[in-house]
């Protein structure tokens, strides 16, 4: 999980927290663990319009890399798409 300019402790503590909390109220709770994985990798992560060097991006991508299953984020959203020639050029009338 990316933890350092992009993480701010105390949301997440508080985040933490509450995850606890509602994991006590329910009938049937989840696996806490599990769930405050997922919370801290998703609170952590590096956002759309974050500024990184090119060696940050290579680290990331080699991080991502080494992951279980690289194409989905633990909510099941895509990481990334492929984009072919075949796309490009429907999409620019080529």
């Amino acid at each position: 999980m990316p933890w350092g300019q992009y993480t701010n402790p105390k949301h997440i503590f508080k985040e933490l927290l509450d995850l606890v909390r509602k994991a006590k109220e329910e009938v049937k709770p989840l696996d806490v663990d599990d769930k405050a994985a997922i919370m801290l990798a998703c609170k952590s992560a590096i956002k759309a319009g974050d500024t990184l060097t090119g060696e940050e991006m290579i680290h990331l991508l080699a991080q991502l890399d080494a992951t279980a299953h690289p194409d989905r984020c633990p909510h099941g959203r895509p990481t990334y798409i492929k984009l072919t020639k075949r796309d490009l050029a429907r999409w620019f009338y080529r």
